[in-house]
């Protein structure tokens, strides 16, 4: 669920007031941490780097993104995000996030949209697919998918439209 999580902040419009680059990579910590049972020394000194690289973001803004390598994968993530034309269609707009996190030079994002490829094959998705349809097509036109599976809002009025 963690993936879900990360392709719909991807899937939220842009937040002026919030560093997008600190939440991808408070998320790819939290998903590192949580890819396992039981988390390793690595993925815990890992999901550390992210955090530090996070809170230096939200401090100095996206730019501290380049400071790392990890963050100009994070960058050029969020860039292609942005130019990325949704159809209003939950399932087609979740492949086309999951086609850039498979896209991405960097390791930790490929496993992601990997991870996020396996919960549709055993159809986890399909649920906050259906959801997600069903608020795009009973409420507002355009429905943010922030994926903690049972909220959405609305892009056009952020009212709660479950």
């Amino acid at each position: 669920m963690l993936a879900a999580d990360l392709i719909a902040l991807l899937l939220e419009p842009r937040d002026p007031m919030e560093s997008r680059g600190a939440l991808v990579l408070e998320a790819l910590g939290a998903f590192e941490l949580g890819k396992s049972e039981a988390a390793t020394k690595g993925a815990i000194t890992n999901a550390a780097r992210f955090r530090a690289l996070a809170i230096r973001a939200r401090a100095a803004g996206d730019a501290a993104l380049r400071s790392l390598v990890i963050g100009r994968g994070v960058e050029e993530l969020l860039q292609k995000a942005e130019e990325l034309t949704l159809s209003g269609d939950p399932l087609n707009d979740w492949l086309a996030i999951r086609r850039l996190l498979d896209e991405s030079t960097r390791s930790e994002i490929k496993a992601v949209g990997k991870e996020a490829r396996h919960m549709r094959l055993l159809h986890r998705g399909t649920q906050i697919e259906s959801l997600l349809a069903e608020a795009w097509a009973v409420s507002c036109p355009i429905v943010v998918t922030r994926l903690t599976c049972a909220s959405s809002i609305c892009w056009h009025c952020r009212c709660r439209c479950w």
